[in-house]
């Protein structure tokens, strides 16, 4: 499997809920004014949700960054921005150990929405949770690409690719020592959870 595949099946929350005030005669601020002019606040019942639908947020948000990893033939570097349920990676691969110099594509930026089912897989390293990422757009070398346009851009480098923006089954890994780990899609099939984890690639909060 080519560098830019690789690269692709590699890839692999707080909302401020504002309330619009009227100023009344007296210059006083009030909320929620009823159909009588009274001012009332109305409160959310004890328990309740403030903010229905609002996704919580995730053991690994925040911002990761990579070692300089082996993929195939070649390195990569990457940087992971989670929030929301949603992650923005971008990818950079280069041809050296040292991650020094560039390779071509160099850079794809990727951004997935994220689903964090129930569920572990037992691997050496504990136990790793469920993750699913679903592609929502791709831009290779700064110009966005559809599936079509994807298959099109790769074929004319040389390269044989076949996207998947379906949903990706994955698992993670925050370790003891704030390392973070995902699976390792070399031994597993696309349609299939990886049973092991990538140990060779890991992210550092920033």
């Amino acid at each position: 499997m080519n560098i830019v595949a690789k690269l692709i099946t590699a890839a692999l929350v707080t909302s401020v809920v504002a309330c619009s005030s009227d100023d009344d005669d007296n210059g006083i601020t009030g909320l929620g004014d009823t159909a009588d002019g009274a001012n009332q606040t109305s409160m959310p019942a004890p328990g309740a949700d403030i903010n229905p639908g609002s996704p919580e947020p995730s053991p690994i948000d925040g911002t990761w960054v990579s070692n300089c990893g082996p993929v195939v033939n070649e390195f990569e570097m990457v940087t992971l921005v989670i929030a929301d349920g949603v992650e923005n990676r971008t990818i950079r691969s280069f041809t050296d150990s040292d991650c020094s110099v560039p390779s071509v594509p160099g850079v794809l930026e990727i951004e997935s929405s994220l689903e964090f089912p129930a569920g572990v897989t037992q691997t050496s390293m504990g136990d790793a949770s469920f993750i699913n990422q679903m592609v929502e757009s791709l831009t290779i070398e700064g110009v966005s690409a559809t599936p079509a346009e994807v298959a099109i851009f790769t074929g004319s480098l040389g390269f044989d690719l076949d996207i998947d923006f379906d949903n990706q089954m994955d698992i993670f890994l925050l370790a003891s020592d704030g390392r973070l780990f995902f699976g390792d899609r070399d031994v597993s099939n696309a349609d299939e959870r990886p049973q092991t984890l990538n140990t060779a690639i890991f992210y550092t909060q920033q």
